[in-house]
């Protein structure tokens, strides 16, 4: 199974729109997470309309009714894979650590692979308390750079490798 996992797209903040070129390839996975700051409900629906399996959180940044439509956090078991998802807060130092306490703790019986977040966007990677804490950056651009990413995760026999695709958010 390959999953496309993104976040911070900032939809009629920092760019217009998703790119079309962005979108089409995003629909060609089989499932898709986003990690929160789609900011507006039109952003959100792109999604829901999608054959594809969708699970997304809400962020710091979105409107009303994207916070009323998805949780903050999240659990999600796909072949032997536990995955968390949750936005972020605060400064992007030690935001991996920060996730991974509030979701060990809202979510004590949980052993996660995985937790993917977002907020900072900044890609990363690092692993804290055995977890894998993953953060695909941002698809409307991540700090410093003209690029935006988001990540591949792909889960086959239970075993997850992860990648960062960098895009253009305004030509994509």
């Amino acid at each position: 199974m390959k999953i496309a996992v993104i976040s911070d797209s900032h939809i009629g903040q920092r760019i217009s729109a998703f790119p079309p070129k962005f979108i089409g390839e995003l629909f060609q996975y089989d499932a898709i997470i986003h990690c929160g700051d789609f900011t507006n409900i039109a952003a959100l629906n792109i999604f829901r309309r999608n054959d594809a399996d969708f699970w997304g959180v809400c962020g710091n940044m979105d409107d009303a009714e994207i916070v009323a439509a998805l949780p903050e956090s999240r659990t999600v078991h796909i072949e032997d894979i536990t995955i968390g998802i949750m936005h972020g807060w605060g400064s992007p130092y030690s935001l991996d650590e920060r996730v991974f306490a509030k979701m060990a703790k809202k979510y004590p019986d949980e052993k996660f692979d995985v937790i993917f977040f977002g907020h900072s966007h900044i890609p990363s990677g690092t692993l804290v308390g055995g977890t894998r804490m993953l953060n695909p950056g941002a698809v409307s651009g991540n700090v410093d750079e003209k690029f935006g990413s988001f990540g591949i995760l792909t889960i086959e026999s239970g075993k997850i490798e992860w990648k960062i695709k960098k895009i253009l958010p305004r030509g994509y």
